[in-house]
């Protein structure tokens, strides 16, 4: 009797369990609704944003740096190839300086070391001091040497010269090297135009080397080229010497071609890694501009912004020459691509963050349910062995 009794008392919890295991459900999952879940998520993604524009920012001021660098790099080659046809200019005045009287043979073979160390020349000249009564004796003397159709040029803004002032000299180009392709300058009164003539005043005043604005080329009027020219004194080469009292026995004169200089001196330029321009100012304002761009091959004569900022400028020969850059497309997409891969790995540290809070959430309710279950069960163990002890 106190087995069956016992028996009976194990079968009834037992019998009532599916309806306490209906009254009593396991708590419901948590999981992504968990707060310190979702105030991960909320907060790792604030901080990849944060990141990003970090980046971004610390990628522009990267891309600056590298640009300035290498647009300086690049000017200062610029300036240093410039420099370097200055001094050729000087080594020519130095001719005149060591001889009272220089041949056209002279000239050429003194001439022709430099225009093969100097590409960016187009072409080496001397022009002499010439009164306006004297120029029919420099006519007569040029043609005696072997130059028979030599005359004098101007050109059409001072084309009158018998209306000279007396103390006005002219500056025709007696040498020119080399003659092949030059051959229309021969003759030219440098005088004779506005802008010819202001340079050589500028030059004259300084007694330096002074480079003209672009200016088209009276042999090839379709090219813009500047003139670099420097006095040569001592002496008076005319007949009159009041007229001459003061002046210059001359000028030498270099003719630089602007893209050819610009494109020799830089020569390490990558167009994938920097954009660069190169303008050239006179007097404050922009008259001609380079583009070391494939898109722009030809040199311009304006100056539009395009987005390049400037990165350095310096003077020479009485021109301002300044030098624009932007980041080519290999910098930009390096700089880009660095801060799209902050970004990303700041997610993906969140996602991941988050998966394993998530885990840990979902092994704590599995633990929590156990618990329960094991709660549940000692419960009804001890209901158990309390009715057995009381039957």
């Amino acid at each position: 009797p106190v087995f069956r009794a016992a028996r009976r008392s194990l079968e009834g919890p037992m019998q009532d369990r599916p309806k306490a295991r209906e009254a009593r459900s396991p708590p419901a999952p948590r999981g992504w609704r968990r707060p310190l879940v979702v105030l991960t998520l909320a907060v790792g993604g604030l901080l990849s944003l944060a990141l990003y524009a970090l980046g971004r920012d610390l990628a522009e001021e990267q891309l600056d740096r590298a640009v300035e660098r290498a647009g300086r790099t690049h000017a200062a080659a610029l300036r240093v190839s410039l420099e370097e046809d200055l001094e050729a200019l000087v080594a020519l005045r130095s001719l005149w300086s060591a001889s009272q009287e220089v041949t056209r043979e002279e000239f050429r073979a003194f001439t022709q070391p430099l225009l093969h160390r100097h590409p960016a020349l187009r072409a080496l000249e001397w022009a002499p001091a010439v009164a306006p009564q004297d120029v029919g004796a420099l006519v007569e003397r040029v043609r005696a040497s072997g130059v028979e159709d030599f005359e004098l040029q101007v050109l059409p803004e001072r084309a009158d010269t018998s209306s000279a002032p007396g103390g006005r000299l002219l500056f025709p180009l007696e040498y020119v090297e080399p003659l092949a392709g030059n051959e229309a300058a021969l003759g030219l009164d440098l005088s004779s135009e506005r802008r010819r003539e202001r340079t050589l005043r500028a030059a004259e005043a300084a007694g330096d080397v002074r480079a003209s604005e672009p200016i088209p080329l009276h042999q090839q009027p379709d090219e813009l080229a500047l003139l670099l020219v420097l006095p040569v004194w001592g002496g008076a080469p005319g007949s009159r010497p009041g007229a001459y009292a003061g002046r210059p026995r001359g000028f030498v004169v270099a003719v630089c071609g602007i893209e050819r200089a610009v494109r020799g001196a830089i020569t390490t330029w990558r167009p994938e890694e920097i954009g660069l321009r190169v303008v050239i100012q006179s007097g404050g304002r922009s008259v001609m501009a380079v583009d070391l761009d494939p898109s722009h091959p030809q040199a311009r004569a304006v100056a539009p912004a395009d987005g390049l900022r400037l990165v350095d400028r310096f003077e020479l020969a009485g021109l301002d020459w300044q030098v624009h850059a932007r980041p080519g497309p290999a910098l930009q997409a390096g700089a880009t691509g660095g801060v799209a891969a902050s970004g990303a790995l700041g997610l993906v540290l969140t996602l991941l963050l988050a998966w394993r809070l998530s885990l840990r959430e979902k092994r704590s309710y599995e633990l929590e349910v156990a618990n329960l279950e094991l709660s549940r069960s000692n419960r009804e163990r001890a209901r158990a062995l309390d009715a057995l002890r009381v039957s």
